[in-house]
């Protein structure tokens, strides 16, 4: 038995019917949780060389920082600055190239067709699928965050109610963009382009290793368009001792805009996603990869 079937079979069994109220809802959840640390348990090796990984960077940020003389921008100090930033990126990635990973092994692995006949409305995968990569981006920019401190990183406790806001609603941004890429790569087969392209951009516009002001002014009104800027400007404004200093929007204009993206991005993508599989169903791609 895979790890996927095992992970769905705790929850559900033939003849139950299709999953509905709050408390399928909550089992359903939790078995795609389950799949999902049962498949990164396979991998004991790569799991550990994956935290490992984790604290390599920040070293080295840390002693990037005592090169760089505090400019403008940054709040006067770059490590606890770049160490956000890099903290946030990690916590977006699991929305955004998580959910892409997750599709492109079930598609290799022929397992596509598994998920579409379990008791879950086909819109809603995408969001079980991206629950251990979120859940794991999370935990990547925890340790990364604890990490930090005894290397001299600062931060405010309170502003950390703040910051688990803007982060919910940044990780329904990235969600979002990674699903209309997932509705693309069920009948595309291929969406790795998209996705990097969308997240070079967000590492060069979004301000997670330099500050926005030393972008040319005409490339930094397109870091706007960028979800990731919002969460890392607003994490450092609240986060950082003279986060008010750094440049970038700040926390109300985060929530505001990040809620508005959600809003309008979210329900979007999963009808695309929904779409996609009914089309390739239709046509008969969703086998045969």
């Amino acid at each position: 038995m895979s790890s996927m079937e095992r992970g769905l079979s705790g929850s559900w069994a033939p003849g139950d019917g299709p999953i509905t109220g709050p408390r399928r809802s909550v089992a359903a959840a939790a078995a795609f949780f389950r799949m999902g640390w049962l498949t990164a348990m396979s991998y004991p090796m790569s799991f550990a060389v994956s935290q490992a990984t984790t604290v390599v960077p920040i070293v080295v940020y840390y002693f990037i920082s005592r090169l760089v003389v505090p400019s403008h921008g940054v709040g006067g100090d770059y490590f606890t600055f770049i160490v956000i930033g890099v903290a946030s990126q990690r916590l977006l990635t699991g929305g955004l190239a998580g959910l892409g990973d997750e599709m492109e092994t079930s598609i290799r692995e022929g397992r596509l067709e598994t998920l579409l006949i379990q008791p879950v409305d086909w819109k809603l995968l995408p969001l079980g699928l991206a629950e251990w990569p979120i859940a794991w981006g999370l935990i990547n920019a925890i340790v990364l965050v604890a990490i930090s401190v005894p290397l001299g990183a600062h931060y405010r406790v309170t502003g950390l109610s703040g910051v688990v806001l803007i982060g919910v609603l940044g990780m329904g941004a990235t969600l979002a963009v990674g699903v209309i890429a997932s509705s693309i790569k069920v009948l595309a087969k291929r969406t790795d382009p998209l996705l990097t392209v969308y997240g070079l951009a967000a590492a060069i516009l979004s301000g997670a290793f330099y500050p926005l002001t030393l972008l040319p002014p005409g490339v930094r009104t397109l870091s706007w368009l960028v979800p990731d800027t919002y969460v890392i400007s607003g994490a450092r404004h609240l986060l950082m001792l003279n986060g008010g200093e750094t440049a970038g929007p700040g926390p109300w204009t985060a929530v505001i805009v990040l809620a508005g993206f959600d809003l309008v991005a979210i329900p979007v993508g999963l009808w695309l996603f929904g779409r996609a599989l009914e089309y390739g169903r239709t046509v008969g791609v969703l086998a045969g990869y």
